[in-house]
């Protein structure tokens, strides 16, 4: 007998006519991911007293490697559902989804007289409690889904900790098909994966304190608040007409205009150098 192609030895054989059927007790028993074959050799050509034979003593013929059936059961799922904290399965939330995936050799148990109760999870975003009023199981996927009361913003950060109901294997619990329960654990981080707001607050012309508009010879240089980077785009920029440029209350015409996206400033280039003595003002339209 070969169990993976390794000789397993046959220590006894058993024969029971009127199933017509040869049991073979091997020496090592056969898990139920393994792959046998079994090869019969009749000990001669002639019909003989030690071999397998019909009641009229005809003999069984030799037969070559054939395939075993593997009927073993595969042992008992003992092993508990764990929770993934590293990699893309670590936990995460995005606004109020927080979501648990988990390893196991089976599914979880997605029936709803069964699933965690709300109260079993502590969920704490910058330190604060963040109830969770639903909790939704994914058999196949092995994940956990919480809703939260309050969703996440972006610069929040979240922990979650879980409580089993007792150190036996519960009804109401995280578990696996098999009835495994997952065990309690302690405040875990999760990713926050909630999208910043979208940015609607135009920059603004920064009027006071160093960085105020100055101009020095030709260059004369706005500088902007905002909480992104300035359109640096050649095709977005403004014209140079949009800008009024008064020296000495006299127009100077833009004959350029540069953005500095990070910097954050709009420089302008005039037709004519600014000398020191002389008073500047600066105006802009915009086009609609």
């Amino acid at each position: 007998m070969l169990v993976n192609g390794v000789a397993n030895a046959v220590t006894s054989v058993t024969v029971e006519p009127q199933a017509k059927t040869v049991t073979l007790t091997l020496t090592t028993a056969v898990t139920s991911d393994q792959n046998g074959h079994r090869r019969l050799r009749d000990p001669t050509t002639g019909n003989d007293a030690n071999a397998i034979q019909d009641a009229a003593g005809n003999d069984a013929t030799s037969f070559a490697a054939t395939a075993v059936t593997n009927n073993t059961p595969a042992p008992a799922d003992t092993a508990a559902p764990a929770l993934i904290i590293t990699g893309d399965s670590r936990p995460k939330v995005t606004g109020d989804q927080l979501v648990l995936s988990f390893s196991d050799t089976g599914n979880l148990d997605a029936d709803a007289a069964h699933k965690p109760a709300s109260g079993a999870f502590t969920v704490l975003v910058n330190g604060v409690a963040n109830a969770v009023t639903n909790v939704t199981v994914d058999s196949q996927a092995k994940t956990v889904t919480l809703t939260l009361t309050t969703a996440v913003t972006s610069d929040q950060t979240v922990t979650v900790a879980y409580a089993d109901p007792t150190t036996g294997n519960d009804a109401n619990a995280i578990q696996d098909t098999a009835g495994n329960d997952t065990a309690s654990f302690a405040a875990t981080a999760v990713t926050n994966n909630t999208p910043a707001p979208a940015d609607t607050t135009a920059p603004a012309l920064i009027t006071t304190g160093d960085s105020r508009p100055k101009v020095t010879g030709d260059q004369l240089v706005l500088s902007f608040s905002d909480t992104g980077n300035l359109d640096a785009d050649a095709g977005h920029k403004p014209a140079g007409g949009a800008f009024t440029v008064l020296v000495n209350s006299v127009a100077n015409a833009v004959t350029n205009v540069a953005i500095n996206a990070e910097a954050k400033t709009v420089t302008l280039t005039l037709s004519t150098a600014v000398t020191s003595g002389q008073s500047v003002t600066v105006a802009y339209a915009d086009p609609t």
